[in-house]
């Protein structure tokens, strides 16, 4: 599965991410994996073109920097105005210039996600356990794939009058002050009908039920190929249920390394004791 994943980013992906010129309109969407990020492109993207749903998939119209040269999308393309962009890279990776929206989440729910997005696609159900994963997801990796240097990168940015920064689990409680942010940056005037409009659209049960526009399709087709993965992989952003199949959970061994690794790499560099004590930090910074 490391191997395969390995490939993911391909040089030319990555030569031609990091050419790519901004303009200060531009708004990237920054996230770590399995953090909101679909969620932000819809928000994004329906306030931008006042709920245009005739695209294919979400990361056609709002593209994923790291894999559009090889999905066959010039970053430069775009017709948005604003133009859109997701990305999961760092703030010290990322291109400068833009306007930037953060997510965080909690990353024993971050690891359960991508656990759950990656089974059935990088790898077979039942052949490797969570505690295994998260050592290679969370415990283990570097740069761009490294939850915490995501987290302490962007953090000194929150003041940035071009960064909007956000937790996942406060977006559907404060989802109305996120969308009227979002429209601000956006430059969108958001009246009441666009709001509700963009609520709609936006709904976990909207987006469930026309999930093909939301579940990466293109994105696999593009990258099956390039990861050397048989076609026909199962890579939904919606949980699946699959008979007989044990639902993975976070064991005492991963709650211990997840609670190491926030002290050594969180507490010891921004003060957190943990990620409720970052989230309540955070709300009170936007003043929600």
């Amino acid at each position: 599965m490391l191997e395969q994943s390995n490939r993911f980013y391909t040089p030319e992906a990555t030569a031609h991410w990091q050419a790519f010129k901004t303009n200060p309109s531009d708004v990237i969407i920054a996230t770590f994996a399995k953090s909101g990020t679909t969620w932000m492109q819809q928000i994004a993207h329906c306030l931008s073109t006042h709920g245009d749903m005739s695209f294919d998939e979400i990361s056609v119209v709002v593209p994923w920097m790291e894999v559009a040269h090889d999905m066959g999308i010039d970053l430069n393309a775009s017709k948005l105005k604003p133009r859109l962009y997701k990305c999961h890279l760092a703030a010290d990776e990322v291109p400068g210039g833009a306007n930037y929206i953060v997510l965080f989440r909690d990353p024993a729910d971050v690891l359960l996600s991508y656990y759950h997005f990656m089974e059935g696609w990088f790898f077979e159900p039942g052949t490797i356990g969570l505690d295994e994963f998260a050592d290679a997801l969370l415990f283990e990796t570097e740069g761009s794939f490294n939850y915490w240097h995501h987290l302490t990168s962007w953090w000194p940015w929150r003041d940035h009058e071009k960064v909007l920064m956000y937790c996942y689990e406060d977006m559907q409680p404060k989802i109305k002050s996120i969308v009227a942010d979002v429209s601000r940056m956006e430059g969108i005037e958001l009246t009441d009908d666009l709001l509700e409009l963009t609520l709609e659209l936006s709904s976990h049960d909207f987006m469930r039920e026309n999930g093909q526009q939301f579940d990466e399709h293109a994105t696999q087709a593009a990258l099956d190929k390039i990861c050397r993965l048989p076609p026909g992989g199962q890579a939904s952003k919606v949980r699946r249920n699959v008979a007989g199949q044990k639902s993975a959970a976070i064991t005492p061994e991963i709650h211990i390394k997840l609670k190491e690794h926030w002290q050594g790499r969180i507490t010891s560099s921004l003060g957190f004791e943990d990620y409720a004590s970052f989230r309540s930090a955070l709300l009170q910074h936007n003043g929600f």
